[in-house]
């Protein structure tokens, strides 16, 4: 795909000399833990690791000691427990990708900035559209792997989740999850969106405020409001248009979570599915991508005046 826009857009290829000079600059040896959860079986393996403790934990410790908390360890006790221990590890690599990835391009960005680096990459015949692009494509091929892990555990997990649900409840009578397909495209394109939004904001950051430990902070600001905006906004929906009412409440911290809730739980009406769906398109990737187009053409100006 990415072969097919390369004509069009040069910068996307890792041949570009922007790219060479970007990519170099950075470390793309990744920690270890992120490289242990990048790979799917490993990943499956911690999980499965993870379901065996809490579920021996459940077991053997009395539950008087655990008031108000057992009912935590019931999801450990079927078998969803590996699924869910699994969501719980894509959680935490979920979580690192977007602090690694506004990590980077605070730093190709804001270091540029405030070494007056920039003004000599201003010298070059490549617009300042090609200079920004080329710091975000580096940023991307570094966590393509992290990317990639991302989409494969959300492509088992609406497999195996909805599936086993349904199997489930179907046995009680009555099944009370369905699949939306719009809402499973959103859930598994969402990484690549949320990184994108947490690129665009670094970069503004980062060329608003020269100083780099300052343009991180301001970063980590920037995309608590605007990120954690839309994940409240995403709760919200779910509290008060969906069918999981005041349970929708714990999904604020959880947004990554949030389109899948829209894709399998089965809907009220006709009328609450096509809230469901719009609402899922806009709040998860329509939201998102606008904000992200926004944020580029102001980090585009703000190049302009960095002299």
């Amino acid at each position: 795909m990415l072969r097919l826009l390369e004509p069009r857009f040069p910068w996307l290829s890792l041949k570009h000399p922007l790219v060479i000079h970007e990519s170099n600059r950075i470390n793309h040896e990744l920690p270890k833990l992120i490289r242990k959860l990048t790979d799917f079986w490993t990943m499956l393996g911690y999980a499965a690791m993870l379901h065996g403790l809490i579920f021996v934990l459940s077991l053997t410790i009395p539950q008087h000691n655990f008031v108000g908390l057992s009912s935590l360890f019931i999801p450990f006790l079927s078998p969803f427990g590996t699924p869910i221990a699994a969501g719980m590890l894509h959680s935490i690599l979920y979580w690192l990708m977007l602090i690694g990835v506004c990590n980077y391009t605070v730093f190709l960005v804001g270091t540029d900035v405030q070494s007056n680096a920039w003004v000599i990459l201003r010298t070059t015949p490549f617009p300042t559209t090609y200079i920004l692009a080329s710091k975000l494509v580096a940023v991307f091929y570094t966590w393509s792997k992290v990317l990639r892990s991302l989409l494969i555990v959300r492509l088992v997990i609406l497999i195996v989740i909805p599936l086993g649900l349904l199997l489930e409840r179907g046995r009680e009578g009555g099944a009370l999850v369905s699949f939306n397909l719009i809402g499973a495209g959103v859930f598994l394109a969402q990484p690549v969106v949320d990184a994108l939004l947490i690129a665009s904001l670094s970069t503004v950051a980062a060329l608003l405020i020269p100083v780099a430990p300052w343009s991180k902070a301001a970063a980590y600001g920037l995309i608590a409001v605007v990120y954690g905006g839309l994940g409240l906004l995403g709760s919200l929906w779910l509290i008060f248009k969906s069918p999981m009412g005041t349970l929708g409440g714990l999904m604020a911290p959880l947004s990554h979570w949030e389109p899948l809730a829209a894709t399998v739980i089965k809907p009220l009406s006709t009328n609450e599915f096509v809230q469901r769906t719009v609402a899922s398109l806009v709040i998860y990737l329509v939201l998102p991508l606008v904000l992200s187009a926004i944020s580029l053409c102001v980090a585009q100006r703000l190049s302009q005046r960095r002299n």
